[in-house]
């Protein structure tokens, strides 16, 4: 196993690789880029009037998906490119977390071969460049996976916070990952029971960050609706 401050690093810089993938070929592409379908264009107008009512975007609001756009489009960017860059940045976040854990078990040839495969091909390529919300919550539900691997390696109590964190964060980019969130949560609890680790300090992060994550969303937008 590695340790804590490689394992992180080759996270980070896996990560920044495969931003760097999909940015620069988004911008070769991005003025023949459209909205993916009837829910893509529900996205882009969310960012100027967001209205479930009309499906914008369609319910139960994809909140932080569209904060995120937001932001970005404030910066600058067009409304398309700001949450295409929403999807592709979480999505590149994720997957380098996941491949700095490949590493961590299978050793660095492996993750250099999912590196090479993962990234690029077709499915994960299309959440990556998507004006939908699939990317960034897959992007962020992987993020909570690599942080709940750290906490297995002997990382504390702190790492299982931010697994919690990023799985509540995760619902809020995309909330049809609540099953998907769960079961990751519960593997990572019990894988952690399996190291030796006190239950309720193992549950107690998972669960208090996660659902502190979900009423930092979930409350604005039950205000809003």
């Amino acid at each position: 196993m590695t340790s804590t401050r490689a394992h992180l690093r080759f996270a980070l810089l896996s990560a920044l690789g495969i931003a760097a993938l999909y940015l620069g070929l988004l911008h070769f592409c991005a003025d023949a880029v459209v909205a993916d379908g009837y829910d893509g264009v529900g996205f882009i107008l969310s960012l100027s009037a967001f209205d479930l009512g009309r499906f914008q975007p369609q319910p139960p609001g994809y909140p932080l998906f569209v904060l995120a756009g937001r932001l970005l489009h404030f910066v600058g960017f067009s409304l398309k490119i700001a949450l295409i860059l929403t999807s592709s940045l979480l999505l590149a976040a994720g997957l380098g977390a996941l491949a700095a854990w490949v590493r961590a078990v299978a050793g660095w040839r492996t993750a250099l071969l999912f590196l090479l495969l993962v990234p690029t091909a077709p499915l994960t390529f299309g959440l990556g460049m998507a004006t939908l919300s699939d990317g960034a919550g897959l992007g962020m539900l992987l993020l909570a996976v690599g942080a709940g691997c750290c906490g297995l390696g002997g990382g504390g109590w702190r790492w299982h916070a931010l697994a919690g964190l990023c799985a509540g964060l995760a619902m809020g980019l995309r909330p049809p990952l609540l099953p998907l969130a769960g079961l990751t949560l519960g593997l990572l609890y019990g894988a952690a029971l399996r190291r030796g680790r006190a239950p309720f300090s193992v549950l107690g992060p998972l669960l208090g960050a996660s659902a502190g994550a979900v009423l930092l969303w979930l409350v604005p937008l039950a205000g809003i609706v």
